[in-house]
């Protein structure tokens, strides 16, 4: 989604994205991400471009900024436990997103989403 086209939350400067496959089992890569428009890429960051693909998107919030971490690991293990096994869909060989914004509720608490590629099983 581009930076012109409307968000329903006022989301993060910096998210996270992770590539998780075909790196050792103790390790994963990750990189912080933010969106940007088509001219403003500062000198000091690295552009790097990832392929259109379908994406399952997952909600959280609102929760507590402090709580986020421990509601984002239960999400997951729902999604992993309940939704994959019963989709038609597995984890395509993508990155997938971590996308942290406030709520209209107040700057305390936090809407996140996770993004998975997915490909047809």
């Amino acid at each position: 989604m581009g930076p012109d086209e409307a968000r329903p939350y006022n989301y993060c400067l910096v998210n996270g994205a992770s590539y998780p496959r075909g790196t050792r089992n103790d390790a994963f890569q990750f990189m912080l991400f933010c969106f940007k428009g088509p001219d403003d890429t500062p000198p000091e960051y690295t552009q790097v471009h990832i392929p259109a693909a379908t994406y399952a998107m997952f909600t959280l919030g609102p929760v507590k900024w402090e709580e986020n971490y421990g509601e984002i690991r239960k999400l997951r293990k729902r999604i992993f436990t309940e939704w994959f096994p019963v989709s038609d869909y597995e984890l395509a060989d993508m990155a997938d997103f971590e996308i942290f914004g406030g709520t209209k509720t107040g700057e305390d608490f936090a809407h996140i989403e996770l993004w998975y590629p997915l490909r047809k099983r």
